[in-house]
């Protein structure tokens, strides 16, 4: 109810969330880890919403699009390169020259 406090309820959404994440790391993958799943998605949730609110509070109307643009322009740059980075590690090599995945700026195809 009081937006002078939602930064502080931001901060703690992502520490909750991580919290949450890192509790999931630690079990086993049974029913018991559902809570934590549940928990982790409703912070990560609020904390979604709350900042997307206050993004449209304290931005002017001539700039609101260009401003969500730019930040969905870094949401996906930063989800295109950790999945870009999860496939080399999973697969460990370039499908095309068979090059170790670090070694991808020199691959010729």
């Amino acid at each position: 109810r009081d937006a002078r406090r939602w930064p502080a309820v931001l901060g703690w959404s992502i520490v909750l969330s991580g919290l949450c994440y890192g509790v999931m790391g630690l079990q086993d993958w049974t029913y018991a880890v559902a809570p934590a799943v549940l928990l982790a998605h409703a912070a990560s949730g609020a904390n979604w919403v709350l900042a997307s609110v206050l993004l449209q509070q304290r931005t002017e109307d001539a700039f609101r699009g260009r401003v969500f643009a730019t930040e969905w322009l870094g949401v996906l740059f930063s989800e295109s390169c950790s999945i870009l980075a999860a496939a080399c590690c999973w697969s460990g090599r370039c499908s095309r020259c068979e090059k170790p995945c670090w070694r991808l700026r020199s691959c010729r195809g």
